[in-house]
């Protein structure tokens, strides 16, 4: 059970989620956030750029004692709902989705990703990070990333980062707490949330160009997709790669 929330922070670091490490064994709920990254963190060696004092970059340390090793993927759930509850105040009228495994999109457009490390025992999840970079007031981003967007870029005004930081706590929590009580809950609204589901799109599945609908992600974090032909394919993270209009 989250009781109370200790925030931190730090103007500059490598990385919130290395920070937050520090703070796992202390038994305290702490947020450590950051104005700049030198070395932002992605999923999987990715790198996460950000302008300085721009965006909001944050990591929770979280003791999930209520989820067994086998439910990590809930923790995912939990934040990308979290993100997307979020941005649907400050966009009301964008269309935003989680684009599996755990990043937020407004239409087309990435605006947050999520980067979740988790210390297991046994059968049990002891401590989480959750790491998440969200773009707030930066509008100019590097030529290389390749769809990036911000709520200040869709909403044409500039936005207060401490806000939304207290307002994302309050959602993490939130959703944290509806977890705990039915975490199926959590599951079915990720679902219903999920970029592309149900619509015929082309992904690279292990090297080759496929089409297929997104039918399905299960409890452990795999995808299931179904081709014209009625095949079934399903893929853990990294067996499978978007194919959008900007690649």
């Amino acid at each position: 059970m989250i009781s109370q929330l200790l925030h931190i922070n730090y103007p500059s670091c490598q990385s919130t989620n290395l920070l937050a490490e520090n703070f796992i064994d202390n038994g305290n709920t702490v947020c450590i956030s950051t104005d700049y990254q030198t070395a932002g963190r992605g999923q999987t060696g990715n790198s996460w750029n950000s302008a300085k004092k721009r965006n909001l970059l944050v990591s929770y340390v979280l003791q999930p004692d209520f989820l067994a090793a086998t439910q990590q993927f809930a923790l995912t759930q939990i934040t990308s709902l979290a993100l997307l509850s979020l941005l649907t105040k400050h966009l009301p009228d964008s269309t935003i989705r989680i684009k599996w495994p755990n990043d937020i999109y407004v239409s087309d457009n990435k605006i947050a990703g999520i980067l979740i490390e988790n210390r297991i025992m046994q059968n049990s999840i002891v401590s989480s990070v959750l790491g998440i970079g969200l773009n707030v007031n930066q509008v100019r981003f590097p030529k290389w990333i390749p769809n990036p967007t911000s709520i200040r870029k869709e909403t044409r005004k500039k936005h207060n980062r401490e806000t939304i930081l207290n307002e994302l706590s309050e959602e993490i929590f939130r959703f944290y707490k509806i977890a705990q009580d039915n975490i199926s809950l959590v599951h079915e609204e990720y679902l219903e949330k999920l970029y592309q589901k149900n619509s015929f799109k082309f992904y690279n599945f292990k090297g080759e160009k496929i089409e297929a609908a997104i039918t399905n992600v299960d409890q452990f974090g795999i995808i299931y997709l179904k081709t014209r032909d009625n095949l079934e394919i399903k893929a853990a993270f990294k067996e499978i790669i978007f194919l959008n209009h900007f690649h």
